[in-house]
């Protein structure tokens, strides 16, 4: 075990052990996986056979021989009073629990989270109104933007919500030329996007519209291609 998992196993047990006494915990306590209660299931969970590769070399690539990928379900559930830490995303629901499937820190199970090992988290700022969450761990680079934060907006307006009723979008930023166009496209105004950005590393959500993940990072689902 290294110094990150037993700084983290301590952190979860300093606040189990405060909120037991009814003391203020300020981050997650616990850990939730899989799809919460009460969400909608989206796109269920499926396996699709890849098509190998054209041979051009000698010999195959073992990754690229024909091989069954799993998807994971997607699912939309509304919450009050989530808070989100950023810029490496992490989702503390109002029972202190961190949902796993839309807190990736890369090479880190979820219960050694960055948020159990920093007992001093920052201040989540109050944001009123209805907001959409869209940051992901990454979404400031091309990649994670493409396939991790966009994809939720499908997942989202499949759901049947409509994008000129939220008052927000929670996003990693704005200032990248590709994201600034794929707003525009998006038809989301960057004046009603909240961005981890100078002291804004948190937010406590008054009305949260939550989507998973389009699938795990790295494993493109056919849906967001």
């Amino acid at each position: 075990m290294d110094l990150k998992s037993i700084r983290a196993r301590v952190g979860r047990s300093v606040r189990k052990a405060a909120k037991g006494l009814g003391m203020p915990t300020g981050g997650p306590t616990g850990v939730r996986h899989g799809k919460p209660e009460g969400a909608k299931t989206i796109d269920p969970e499926r396996v699709k056979e890849a098509i190998p590769s054209r041979l051009i070399l000698p010999h195959r690539h073992p990754l690229l021989e024909a091989n069954s990928i799993s998807y994971r379900g997607t699912w939309v559930r509304r919450y009050e009073s989530v808070k989100v830490f950023g810029p490496t995303v992490g989702v503390v629901d109002n029972g202190g629990q961190l949902l796993a499937d839309v807190s990736v820190e890369w090479g880190r199970k979820a219960e050694e989270n960055w948020t159990f090992r920093r007992l001093a988290l920052p201040s989540p700022k109050l944001i009123p109104g209805k907001t959409l969450v869209l940051a992901s761990t990454g979404g400031d680079t091309y990649f994670h933007w493409m396939t991790d934060v966009l994809p939720r907006i499908r997942i989202v307006q499949q759901a049947g919500y409509d994008l000129t009723t939220f008052d927000h979008f929670l996003i990693n930023g704005s200032d990248q030329p590709f994201q600034q166009e794929t707003l525009r496209a998006s038809s989301i105004a960057t004046e009603r996007c909240l961005t981890f950005s100078g002291r804004s590393k948190a937010f406590r959500l008054e009305d949260a519209i939550l989507p998973s993940l389009p699938g795990v990072p790295g494993v493109v689902p056919p849906e967001t291609v």
